[in-house]
């Protein structure tokens, strides 16, 4: 068993391209986190590993059903009579915001939230709380003078650690700089006495988890580069109504940083004569060039819908505003006809682009296997309208705070075992009845954000698929967003912050144990 476990802790060291002295020192506690982190980091390549074996398995025995050389029609089959039903919210209208652009701020750098405590006698023993490198510390040492009748305490040593002693407020304070285990020196001495004691104490600074994965940056060379994080701002001026702001990040999972692979998420935002486009993509961690597939996705989805909103906007918005009065079926029909030569027309559009640059590339349509999420959405007089569009985990959502409002755009398509999925690319996601059931159409008064997530995100924030239909969930991620978490990350909100999409990347970098995917966030807000 011993030369089982030395040998595993010789392969995460050598995954971590770390010494193995330095992980021996660690606690068994931090041995144990490094260990759950290095096998939940190579699940993906695991579960890649069976996923693969299996389409071979199902190439030889069915092959004349892969339809990856089939040429894809130009427009989609019609629905024929497949109903969609919009569900029309009552939610109390708040008073919308008008956006302008202007200049970038200077970006405030967040501050993680501080280790407290005290410094303690027990057992005889004095105990100084764990700290962790790069996280502030902050220890009161009052309560030890009142505990033993000490008059005056300083101590020696705390300096290369990165802390310091403060006598005025007889705080420990300070952000440490080196994991390990430290030995420093209180000095004391007891009313009445002029000469000085002294008490060695030991302090253990935890690393910080993040500093064991060593990212390498993705090789220029590689086919379909992308660069490892990406991030856009859509600002909307103020027009006939007063219209919301886009938000937008990518960053590259740590399991793929380790390896030097590239980000596979992408996303889109587009803003045009009153209407949002917003998309975001998750290529397959198990598709060698999933990373091309979602990025096709998203681009094609937004030009289709550019174009075929230029061709039926009129039209639509007659039918968007006659949902709203009639709540008829006819009506709703006749919505849900116009959103599918819209929205999954530009899904199918969206395959056939991908099929084509498989086919040039000589490559299986699998290889470029994404999840989509899309959205399109519209102020009315009498509220927003959104129409969606979702293939795949993640999550999307409209949320509103201040009524307490949730509504989940889709269902996630989870499979039975972890890392399983449906994909845009699979053959039976494009068959129009399909496409129609996966359209949703709602309209609401107003909204706190529209928001738009890959499973890079939704995994660490919701864990579960039913946990995104719990309000309690999706108001923690917004106080999270808005500074509510242990490394102090905070979005802005507020009317035409450019920053609000770099502040978006360096809150993606939050730290979850065990989830070091690709994370990918769109927020209309």
């Amino acid at each position: 068993m011993n030369d089982s476990w030395n040998e595993l802790w010789s392969d995460i060291a050598d995954k971590l391209r770390v010494e193995p002295e330095r992980l021996a020192a660690l606690s068994d506690a931090d041995k144990e986190t490094i260990v759950d982190d290095f096998l939940s980091s190579n699940k993906d390549e695991i579960i890649a590993d069976i996923m693969n074996l299996w389409e071979e398995y199902l190439d030889k025995v069915a092959p004349a059903q892969s339809s990856d050389t089939e040429e894809p029609d130009v427009d989609p089959p019609a629905p024929d009579s497949i109903q969609l039903k919009p569900q029309p919210e009552a939610v109390p209208e708040t008073v919308p915001v008008i956006k302008q652009q202007s200049p970038p701020d200077i970006p405030t750098l967040p501050m993680q939230t501080p280790i407290t405590g005290e410094l303690m006698l027990r057992d005889k023993q004095l105990i100084l709380p764990n700290g962790k490198v790069s996280q502030p510390y902050l220890v009161d040492c009052d309560a030890i003078r009142l505990q033993t009748n000490i008059s005056d305490i300083h101590f020696l040593d705390l300096e290369k650690v990165g802390l310091k002693y403060d006598r005025p407020t007889r705080r420990i304070t300070g952000i440490p700089q080196a994991a390990g285990e430290f030995t420093v020196v209180m000095r004391y001495r007891k009313p009445n006495k002029q000469d000085y004691s002294s008490r060695k104490i030991t302090l253990i600074i935890n690393p910080d988890p993040r500093s064991l994965w060593n990212p390498i940056d993705t090789p220029r060379s590689i086919e379909y580069y992308k660069e490892d994080s990406d991030k856009l701002f859509v600002a909307v001026e103020a027009e006939a109504e007063a219209k919301k702001d886009m938000a937008a990040a990518s960053r590259r999972g740590r399991s793929h940083a380790q390896e030097g692979r590239p980000r596979d998420d992408d996303f889109a935002l587009h803003y045009e004569d009153g209407w949002y486009i917003m998309v975001v993509a998750d290529g397959a961690g198990s598709a060698r060039y999933s990373r091309k597939g979602s990025e096709i996705a998203c681009r094609k989805i937004v030009e289709n819908c550019r174009e075929q909103l230029a061709l039926s906007r009129e039209e639509f918005e007659r039918a968007i505003t006659a949902v709203h009065e009639e709540a008829s079926d006819a009506a709703n029909k006749a919505a849900g006809d116009i959103l599918y030569s819209i929205l999954g027309a530009a899904a199918f559009k969206a395959v056939a682009a991908i099929k084509e640059e498989a086919q040039l590339k000589g490559a299986a349509l699998k290889d470029y296997a994404t999840t989509l999420l899309a959205a399109i959405c519209r102020k009315f007089s009498f509220g927003w309208f959104v129409g969606s569009f979702w293939v795949g985990d993640g999550g999307m959502g409209i949320y509103c705070r201040e009524t307490n409002y949730l509504k989940v755009l889709g269902e996630p398509d989870g499979g039975e075992f972890a890392g399983q999925t449906r994909f845009l690319t699979m053959p039976e996601i494009i068959e129009p009845k399909e496409l129609y059931n996966r359209l949703r159409i709602h309209i609401v008064p107003d909204f706190t954000a529209l928001i738009l997530m890959t499973d890079g995100v939704t995994d660490p924030k919701f864990e579960t698929d039913a946990n995104l239909k719990r309000i309690e969930k999706w108001h923690a991620l917004w106080d999270d967003l808005a500074g509510k978490n242990d490394d102090g990350a905070r979005v802005d909100f507020t009317d035409n912050n450019r920053e609000s999409a770099p502040q978006l990347l360096r809150w993606l970098d939050f730290w979850s144990r065990g989830n070091h995917d690709d994370r990918t966030i769109a927020i209309l807000f």
